[in-house]
């Protein structure tokens, strides 16, 4: 344990640095709100992202809000990644690193079900609410294009973009005997930056052009899930208590299209370099506080899971997102610039033994996954393409009495192929679960 222990304090100040230190170049980000990410914690993506009919009672799931009404203990989420990737084109390849905070989030069940052991109680339903902040989308690249013109000489063409958007939710749900509802209620914000700069390289103190523009967004949104979990071997659980418990859940999960607000700044200047730190501009146009609006897509998600007793479960999803019905002002893409987008996923994850006393790594989960995406965005008439494997383990660790998981791995896939630009990336995972059976616990004192 002590040696786990220093793997994963080194894993954390290791993905620390480089969240804090690194950012990547992403050239597609340029395009919609930016690269969209997965919303499901690092326990489910390490399994190909099968969360739309996901449940566990130690694991939150917020992206199918109806599994967190099967929590048996307070789970609080801390989910962090980094990238190594490599683009490239016909011409050149690039590697770089990135990292990310992508969320934090809480749920706990609203009855204590240690309460309710103790007062015998067997209850016909279950309540269960979270709150979450996630990482939504987010625009980060730096391209440079040398040319020559027969004018001007030699010239740069520079292309910036930054920023991004976030999630605020609010997350309820209920259970009643084999289904459970859920909801999520949220908000959305952020803001996005892009830079446009043409810069005369072989002429004497030449008037370079820049354009900026940039934009906030902000509107709410919501979306519901319904799962349905129960055993199949009941009759036979009866018979032998040794034989393990067989389960299926299937998940559906969906939400309408959903407005938001924009506000765009615009500005353009000349400016020219008349010392090392000296500066002359010359403002082309301003426009500030330009009101816009757009509209973010409906999606629906369906899931199926097979669950063998705690030792190994299987599982599918699909899911799409209508991003032809995307809209937005600030960058003026309409209706159709998108098409609709598709993801597909298998996997699970095997424990050979929950029980084990004496084996640490019989008691880890080993997960694995598989998935492939279709982008909404499409560059040159063809639509982009993601498809990866993830593979990891979810290891079991001591936190103030408490059982609790830190959950590491890895995706390995390819993005782009056959576009103008491909990325071959390495993600690294790393996510606490940390777990407390002792909300709304009764205290009682003879």
């Amino acid at each position: 344990m002590q040696r786990l222990g220093s793997i994963l304090s080194f894993s954390i100040l290791l993905i620390t640095s480089v969240v804090a230190q690194r950012v990547d170049n992403s050239p597609y980000s340029r395009f919609g709100i930016g690269n969209i990410f997965d919303q499901n914690f690092q326990s489910v993506r390490l399994m190909g992202g099968v969360g739309s009919a996901h449940t566990d009672p130690y694991h939150a799931n917020f992206l199918n809000p109806a599994s967190i009404s099967f929590l048996n203990a307070t789970a609080f989420e801390v989910g962090v990644s980094m990238k190594r990737s490599t683009i490239s084109d016909d011409v050149s390849s690039a590697t770089q690193w990135g990292g990310n905070l992508e969320y934090i989030a809480i749920a706990f069940p609203l009855k204590n079900p240690i309460n309710q052991a103790y007062e015998r109680i067997d209850p016909k339903y279950k309540l269960a609410m979270g709150f979450a902040l996630f990482q939504n989308s987010k625009v980060n690249y730096d391209i440079t294009s040398n040319e020559i013109s027969e004018t001007f000489g030699a010239f740069q063409r520079q292309y910036l973009g930054t920023g991004g958007s976030y999630k605020a939710q609010w997350t309820n749900s209920v259970k009643y005997k084999n289904f459970s509802l859920g909801l999520n209620l949220g908000y959305m914000f952020g803001k996005i930056s892009y830079e446009r700069n043409l810069l005369f390289t072989e002429l004497t103190q030449p008037f370079n052009n820049a354009f900026t523009d940039d934009y906030t967004l902000r509107g709410g949104y919501w979306n519901m899930g319904l799962i349905y979990s129960t055993v199949i071997n009941r009759s036979k659980l009866k018979d032998n208590q040794s034989v393990a418990a067989q389960r299926i859940s299937i998940g559906i999960r969906g939400g309408l299209s959903s407005d938001f607000s924009t506000e765009s700044n615009q500005f353009a200047y000349a400016f020219q370099r008349v010392a090392a730190n000296s500066t002359i501009s010359d403002t082309i146009y301003e426009r500030r506080g330009i009101e816009g609006s757009g509209r973010l897509p409906a999606e629906i998600g369906l899931g199926i899971q097979y669950f063998y007793g705690e030792k190994f479960m299987i599982g599918f999803d699909a899911s799409q997102a209508y991003w032809s019905n995307y809209e937005n002002d600030a960058t003026g893409e309409q209706k159709n610039t998108f098409q609709n987008s598709m993801n597909m996923s298998l996997g699970g994850f095997y424990r050979p033994d929950y029980k084990s006393f004496n084996r640490y790594f019989k008691r880890v989960f080993y997960r694995y996954g598989f998935y492939y995406k279709q982008d909404p965005r499409i560059v040159g008439g063809e639509g982009l393409t993601d498809i990866g494997v993830t593979a990891g383990f979810g290891f079991p660790f001591i936190f103030q009495r408490r059982i609790s998981n830190a959950n590491l791995g890895i995706s390995y896939g390819k993005f782009g192929r056959g576009s103008l630009i491909e990325e071959n990336y390495l993600k690294i995972h790393f996510g606490f679960t940390f777990n407390d059976e002792e909300w709304f616990i009764k205290r009682k004192y003879n």
